[in-house]
């Protein structure tokens, strides 16, 4: 019998739910039955699990799925102190367990984690999720006439490669917010050089909001310390011609802003 026919059938459906979280390429395998449940090549662990509705409204940015896990299950550790420095991914399918040999999956939502809480006394986590589909509701301009380039660094326009400005080093001093790295070569090319880029350690990600030598604030701290582990430091851009572009990345015929925007509006002004 096909999905559609289980879902009709009163006796015979047996539905079951998966739930694939997914943050910086590790997967999150739950289901809402009673035993592992095998899809797609993943095994899908069965946990506390519940959602909401699932809300499809006319204005797209409305749209959202809650979900409901216990707060003891990995995914929702990740959140617990810190936001990791990732969006992670939710995929929700349907299937009825009666559908054998040759089950038929369903995919009923696809999208990201917006916000997790914990409530119930900290033992629940509840995760707010947006669907693709808000997002791509927005208007979004793909270029605007600005002095700044348009690209984003090591996207496609900008066509640069992030490995070949990736840099490793152990950390040796954590401050709070303050991480000192050493063996870093682009140490010298200015206090700002890779302020705007981020740290890698392990599956996360910070920001980087400041530089100073080889000392790096960070917009928050790593969930696990990462003194005397080695990290991946990748540069910032701020989208400058000269300082960006051309000096420290030398991709300055890829620039993407627009370097002769009058400073004055001849509209607001008028012409002297």
């Amino acid at each position: 019998m096909s999905y559609a026919g289980f879902e009709t059938a009163g006796e015979t459906g047996n539905p079951l739910e998966l739930y694939l979280f997914t943050l910086s390429g590790v997967p999150y395998a739950l289901n809402n039955g009673e035993v592992t449940w095998t899809f797609n090549a993943q095994d899908y662990d069965p946990e506390f699990v519940r959602r909401g509705a699932i809300k499809n409204e006319a204005d797209k940015s409305g749209s959202q799925l809650e979900i409901n896990i216990s707060s003891d299950h990995d995914f929702a550790q990740l959140f617990i102190g810190v936001v990791p420095g990732e969006r992670a991914t939710v995929e929700v399918f349907q299937v009825h367990r009666t559908d054998t040999p040759g089950f038929e999956t369903k995919q009923i939502f696809e999208g990201t984690v917006a916000t997790v809480a914990f409530h119930d006394d900290g033992k629940q986590a509840k995760i707010i999720c947006r669907p693709l589909t808000s997002a791509g509701e927005r208007p979004i301009p793909r270029r605007t006439y600005q002095g700044l380039c348009n690209h984003i660094l090591f996207d496609s326009r900008c066509g640069l490669l992030e490995a070949a400005f990736t840099e490793t080093g152990p950390v040796t001093v954590v401050s709070g917010r303050f991480v000192t790295i050493t063996g870093l070569t682009n140490v010298g090319g200015g206090d700002d050089y890779w302020e705007a880029g981020y740290i890698r350690f392990g599956d996360e990600r910070r920001l980087i909001v400041a530089q100073a030598a080889n000392v790096f604030k960070l917009n928050i701290e790593f969930r696990d310390s990462p003194l005397l582990q080695t990290v991946s430091v990748i540069p910032g851009c701020k989208l400058r011609r000269v300082t960006d572009c051309a000096t420290k990345f030398n991709n300055v015929l890829r620039f993407g802003g627009f370097s002769y925007v009058p400073l004055k509006n001849p509209f607001d002004s008028g012409i002297d």
